[in-house]
């Protein structure tokens, strides 16, 4: 099963829509969209990630594990760089990360999740994504590799 964000493509392909009738391309307009979606990707891929590992202390059996896991997966998860998801992942063990590090370093995916990850920062701490908006759909595109890879080491 494809990993897929029903709330971010129809975002995208509302924003396209609304970009391509109204001549905004290459526009401010444009920009704002774009920093809207960049948000929107990075709140719905933490969504995931705690999802994911809520799921994977309910495979244990125990109500108790399930709720310590839900409780402290709250509490770690601060941030979604690469090293943060490799970090969390070292907590269930060292080969969960081994299988998620080998699989994303330095791949295609992993540039494009870095350029979500990075410009989500830069507007919500900063001046702003300098991402276009079809930089924007490409990233998306290829970062759900990560997201996957990440399922997949916690999941063996």
């Amino acid at each position: 099963m494809a990993l897929s964000f029903p709330r971010i493509e129809e975002a995208i392909e509302a924003c396209a829509k609304h970009l391509d009738a109204a001549g905004a391309r290459n526009t401010e307009i444009e920009a704002y969209l774009t920093r809207y979606l960049v948000t929107l990707m990075y709140a719905e891929f933490e969504t995931h990630v705690l999802k994911v590992l809520f799921e994977r202390g309910e495979q244990v059996g125990d109500p108790h594990v399930a709720s310590f896991v839900r409780a402290a997966s709250q509490k770690l998860v601060r941030g979604l760089k690469i090293s943060d998801l490799s970090g969390l992942l070292a907590s269930f063990h060292v080969d969960c990360k081994s299988k998620f590090t080998s699989r994303v370093t330095s791949t295609p995916a992993h540039a494009a999740y870095d350029n979500i990850v990075v410009n989500r920062h830069v507007t919500a701490h900063g001046p702003g994504a300098t991402l276009t908006f079809v930089e924007l759909e490409a990233a998306y595109t290829a970062s759900l590799e990560i997201l996957e890879a990440f399922r997949e080491a916690l999941n063996p």
